[in-house]
């Protein structure tokens, strides 16, 4: 955060204390304390707002990811103070082809990564190499090796199987197998060296990350950094979460957004609704249009080549059923042009099934409000308790394609 203040000027909580060392500090534990940040979070203004402090708020977001885009750096982990990294490490310089004399170069250093991916649950507890690594390859093949560590040591059958398993999904050794499948597969995919550059990121930017004043043109500051992280372009530049647009399914993004043919004849309260979702598509829209051209070759490219998606869903096969990842190598294998079988002995029914209920699974997480990681504000979350109760009652598991997702014994 540090870094993100003083050498990137992007507007993010100024850090007062801290301590990475648990044993040094009189409370026994690492530590952290920042200035509270002014303002609200924008999830409570975004509806609200109007069209042009609405254009403000994505316009210093995309000021912000130019910066994120600016500088490169020498390897991929996260950054820390030298002082706080191993005596090798200092004498790494920050940024690939380095003097020594950029900013920030004689105060950060790229240490093991934070990335939550590789800390969450008992992967915390097991002793291994979190980087920094110094090429893509070497990245993939140390958080493959982590996951691979997860599985020999915790992997155990979830009480409630979300999504329906198959005999493939509880064993341990296929989902090693097929995460040596993309260590192998990747190895084989070229992109251009742009697409591959070190850049930090702020990949969790939904509107509960964005913290805005009252002001017009408001103005923001992002929050929520633990898990902030150096990576590849490719795996780093993602669409901004808070203004990707999923609403009503009436609004067509490829057609500009327009409102639907039998609008006129609509209800006024339908029409009420359909003009806010017209306005929030339109957001996402002229956001996409502003997108810096390196980073929209990286989301298009990864939308090609399903190598960022591989990598996200490498640490939840277990959570999520092999079928994603499996779809996701298929996509590498194509992309790249090798020829590596990804089989699989779930029939096409039963694939056709997973999808249909990880799909209904998403919309109602959107219909809770869940976002990144599911977190609910305290003043909210008796209304979202009772809607997700109506929800459980109302929840068909034969049209679902399984059973109600949100329930003790589910993966999490």
């Amino acid at each position: 955060m540090d870094y993100a203040r003083t050498v990137l000027k992007i507007p993010v909580p100024e850090v007062l204390a801290y301590s990475a060392r648990a044993n040094s500090t009189p409370v026994g534990t690492e530590f952290i304390l920042m200035r509270p940040s002014p303002g609200t979070e924008l999830h409570k203004r975004w509806d609200l707002i109007n069209e042009a402090d609405a254009k403000s708020v994505i316009d210093q977001v995309l000021k912000v990811e130019s910066q994120f885009a600016r500088y490169h750096f020498s390897q991929i982990g996260s950054i820390y103070y030298v002082e706080d990294v191993e005596p090798a490490l200092r004498k790494l310089p920050l940024y690939w082809n380095g003097s020594g004399s950029e900013p920030g170069a004689d105060r950060f250093r790229i240490g093991p990564s934070t990335e939550w991916a590789l800390w969450r649950g008992a992967r915390a507890d097991i002793a291994v190499n979190r980087g920094p690594w110094p090429d893509v390859q070497s990245y993939i093949e140390g958080i493959t090796r982590i996951h691979q560590a997860w599985l020999s040591n915790h992997a155990r059958p979830y009480k409630i199987q979300v999504p329906p398993r198959s005999p493939e999904d509880l064993n341990p050794g296929v989902h090693a197998l097929l995460l040596d499948k993309l260590v192998l597969l990747s190895s084989k995919v070229r992109a251009s060296p742009h697409l591959c550059a070190n850049v930090l990121w702020h990949r969790d930017l939904h509107a509960r990350n964005l913290m805005v004043n009252t002001s017009s043109p408001p103005l923001i500051e992002l929050i929520d950094w633990q898990g902030v992280s150096v990576g590849p372009l490719f795996q780093q530049a993602t669409f901004a979460i808070f203004v990707d647009y999923h609403g009503d399914s009436r609004i067509k993004l490829l057609n500009g957004a327009q409102l639907p043919e039998d609008f006129d004849s609509l209800p006024w309260h339908e029409k009420i609704y359909l003009k806010h979702q017209h306005r929030l598509a339109l957001r996402h829209l002229y956001y996409n249009s502003k997108i810096g051209p390196n980073s929209l070759d990286a989301q298009q490219w990864s939308r090609d080549v399903h190598l960022r998606s591989a990598i996200d869903e490498a640490s939840r096969t277990w959570d999520l059923g092999l079928g994603p990842f499996r779809r996701h190598l298929a996509g590498i294998g194509i992309a790249s042009g090798a020829i590596v079988p990804v089989e699989s002995s779930i029939s096409g029914a039963d694939e056709a099934r997973i999808q249909v209920y990880q799909e209904r699974v998403a919309r109602l997480y959107q219909e809770l409000g869940l976002e990144g990681d599911g977190w609910v504000p305290t003043e909210r979350y008796d209304d979202i308790f009772s809607l997700n109760n109506e929800c459980k009652e109302a929840w068909d598991e034969v049209a679902a394609g399984g059973p109600y997702p949100i329930a003790d014994g589910a993966p999490s």
